[in-house]
């Protein structure tokens, strides 16, 4: 009997230690605001935005001309701000469904118009300290040929991931959140990536596109060396 009561203790324990977790996350969230700092004589200095990105690697990881450790201080206050332009919050429903606000395209130079996608387009499950995301893939496979899953490994084997959920990691902090892919994640689904690439051509990617599949192209050889890679999204309430 006391074993028992133990045992049924020890269940509550996890389930409030689960809850509690999955509370956390439940909310609007809304996208980091992007901070600068001033600069006597200068233009202010990009501190931090809704996007962030840390590569740590060996001092021969080169992509194309770059050392990958300096890649995040270009790309980031670029993508900080294209990001603001696109997407205002992120709401996860207690229901489990993943709702956003995002930018509705109109004439350049006219302030955005916001709307929010439909509830059943993306579902989450929290487990541990990641985000489970199912985006609904009958809608998906809707947008496709009737016959695209037909003798294409590479597009099966990327539903199938799906259906599993897409492992994002979390991180809360007070009024603030982290939401991050990392190196393993990142290594698991680039060669899904290549191999859809291999179908693309350049010319569509615009006057870089060559350029650009070359680097992407490049990535698997510099993940080798990379110590840490994290891509992801700072939030808050």
């Amino acid at each position: 009997m006391r074993k028992s009561i133990v045992c049924v203790f020890m269940m509550l324990c996890a389930l409030h230690l689960f809850s509690s977790c999955n509370d956390g996350i439940v909310r609007t969230w809304k996208l980091s605001q992007i901070k600068t700092e001033e600069v006597p004589g200068g233009k202010p200095k990009f501190v931090s935005g809704p996007l962030f990105m840390t590569w740590e690697a060996s001092n021969d990881a080169v992509l194309g001309f770059f050392k990958v450790t300096g890649i995040p201080t270009m790309v980031v206050p670029m993508g900080s701000s294209k990001l603001a332009q696109q997407l205002k919050d992120i709401t996860f429903q207690k229901d489990g469904n993943v709702v956003v606000t995002y930018a509705v395209p109109n004439q350049e130079g006219t302030e955005p118009q916001w709307e929010k996608s439909k509830p059943g387009m993306v579902t989450y499950k929290v487990k541990d300290d990641q985000i489970l995301f199912f985006p609904n893939v009958d809608n998906l496979l809707a947008s496709l040929p009737a016959d695209s899953l037909r003798n294409n490994a590479t597009l099966n084997e990327a539903v199938e991931m799906v259906k599993n959920g897409i492992p994002v990691n979390y991180k809360l902090e007070g009024n603030t959140a982290k939401l991050f892919i990392d190196k393993p994640f990142i290594e698991k689904i680039f060669p899904l990536i290549l191999a859809g690439l291999d179908n693309v051509d350049p010319a569509t990617m615009g006057n870089m596109g060559g350029m650009i599949k070359g680097l992407l192209q490049g990535i698997p050889s510099v993940l080798q060396k990379t110590t840490k890679l994290e891509i992801g999204l700072n939030l808050e309430k």
